[in-house]
């Protein structure tokens, strides 16, 4: 194998969703016999596929006029090397390219290839003449989106919130800070942190070296948690004493910053949708100690088996979606998910909301969050389930846009459940 075959390896992992890219480049890729300057290579070639994937398949497909998949993907893998590896020239690509090219069974013009990646390596396509007028089109390939997506985001939101969100999806997260606040709950003064706009305890960290290496956090006084989640913790309005359900997949450090609101004085009951999140939960916990964090493994349908029906004064909810919102921390979702998964995806969230609201008590709050950009998951299916479930009213909702809040995108509904009339006049 060589380092195009590694790749293309790698991005079939990928695509095959049997690990992320974050994975692949940083734990899979290690596992290979392959030296330091080589690792490198093929990290600036995967990073370039799974950031420019559909714009490299355009210039791929309209030039070559190749229809296979698999051909397609070694195309644009090998055409990713030519032009965003470092150290890794078009003539490097191509002589890879020729030593495999009866192994690997290609069967595209090796010749035209040769010619359309000298022509392109340094001089890519106009898109902007090319489809200046083309809304979809342009912006799908500037921005490697999916057609769909962007023809789905515009007509949700219109063109100009569509396209400020998906160009702000291809900038780097900030790192977001919360403080513990089980250890100091005044405001962090150190130079190193800067308050955001975002919720009450939220700061993004602007030191010059590795957050691991900041004494407050080495100390446990900080930990790293997303800006929107810390949003919803606010939204939840947590008082001492109140008993909360918290439902998600890989949300322990959310369940953490909600226990430390209520200073071991009530009760979280932190529902991990899967064994490792449970497993990373445990691992958490056991760091921060916090007495009033109940982690267990269970699925939607078997919570009854944990906790009594309209037994929570609040319950928080974050559903399996199609992530749309995480594509600027999880860009592989843009190569890996299916447009014919989504109905699966909103009838599955549907449940889990149906599931939540008999968790909350008559008064109590049910916080439903998706971490995704879909109308059809978000406003609609909060409409549905308000028109189902006469017993619960709507106070507040907000769609977090990444653009807003330079980190992911979310969207949130704030729901009580009505208090009987006769408790209502007492």
């Amino acid at each position: 194998m060589n380092l195009i075959d590694y790749a293309c390896t790698l991005l079939k992992g990928i695509k095959e969703k049997k690990y992320s890219f974050a994975n692949a480049v940083n734990k899979k890729i290690n596992e290979m016999s392959l030296s330091t300057s080589e690792i490198s290579i093929i990290k600036d070639a995967l990073k370039g596929v799974i950031n420019r994937y559909y714009f490299l398949k355009f210039e791929i497909v309209s030039n070559l006029k190749v229809e296979d998949i698999d051909q397609i993907d070694y195309l644009i893998t090998s055409l990713s090397f030519a032009r965003y590896a470092r150290n890794f020239t078009i003539t490097d690509t191509i002589r890879m390219m020729k030593e495999n090219y009866v192994e690997n069974s290609l069967s595209f013009d090796m010749d035209e290839c040769e010619k359309l990646f000298t022509r392109i390596g340094n001089n890519p396509t106009s898109i902007d003449k090319m489809f200046e007028n083309v809304f979809v089109k342009k912006t799908s390939l500037i921005y490697s989106y999916p057609e769909w997506l962007v023809g789905m985001m515009r007509k949700h939101y219109g063109s100009k919130n569509a396209y400020k969100t998906i160009a702000s999806s291809r900038r780097n997260s900030p790192i977001n800070i919360t403080p513990n606040l089980m250890i100091d709950d005044q405001p962090i003064n150190d130079k190193n942190f800067v308050k955001t706009a975002v919720g009450e305890y939220t700061y993004e960290y602007i030191g010059k070296e590795p957050l691991i290496n900041n004494e407050l956090f080495k100390k446990h006084h900080v930990f790293v948690m997303d800006q929107v989640e810390q949003k919803l913790v606010d939204v939840l309005e947590v008082m001492q004493g109140d008993k909360i359900l918290l439902i998600g997949e890989n949300k322990a450090v959310l369940a953490n910053a909600i226990s430390m609101r209520i200073f071991d004085m009530g009760k979280v009951y932190y529902a991990a949708l899967t064994m490792e999140s449970y497993y990373n939960a445990i691992k958490i916990n056991d760091q921060f100690k916090l007495n009033s964090n109940n982690t267990f493994e269970s699925n939607i349908n078997l919570l009854c088996t944990h906790l009594k029906y309209a037994s929570c004064d609040k319950v928080l909810v974050i559903p399996p979606s199609s992530d749309f919102g995480l594509i600027r921390r999880k860009p592989e979702i843009l190569v890996t998910f299916n447009q014919a998964d989504l109905d699966g995806i909103i009838e599955n969230e549907k449940k889990y909301l149906d599931e939540a609201s008999l968790f909350t008590k008559k008064g109590g709050t049910l916080l439903y969050a998706t971490q995704t950009l879909n109308i059809k998951e978000n406003d609609k299916m909060v409409r549905s389930f308000l028109s189902e479930h006469e017993d619960f009213e709507l106070v507040e909702e907000l769609t977090l846009f990444p653009f807003v809040y330079q980190t992911t995108g979310m969207y949130y509904a704030k729901l009580q459940r009505k208090k009987d009339e006769v408790e209502q006049n007492d």
